[in-house]
């Protein structure tokens, strides 16, 4: 059976993204990662308190990085 491996470019404009680097913000990223991996997701009984303690400083490093990152005008 003859297969083709076939890659596509697509060239489109991105949005820009402000992001504020605060605790609320923060809690957003955490409390989102919580609910796609938490068995118990939106119900679960210490949603917030859980979603810092495992995805909190996960969620502050990447937005540090993403805020300190100098991206070029193409991006």
């Amino acid at each position: 059976m003859h297969t083709e491996d076939t890659t596509q470019n697509i060239t489109a404009e991105a949005a820009v993204i402000y992001v504020a680097l605060d605790d609320a913000t923060v809690l957003s990223l955490a409390t989102g990662l919580h609910d796609q991996k938490c068995r118990t997701a939106r119900s679960c009984l210490r949603r917030q308190a859980h979603a810092m303690d495992t995805f909190g400083e996960l969620a502050r490093n990447t937005l540090t990085i993403l805020a300190s990152t100098p991206w070029s005008e193409k991006h």
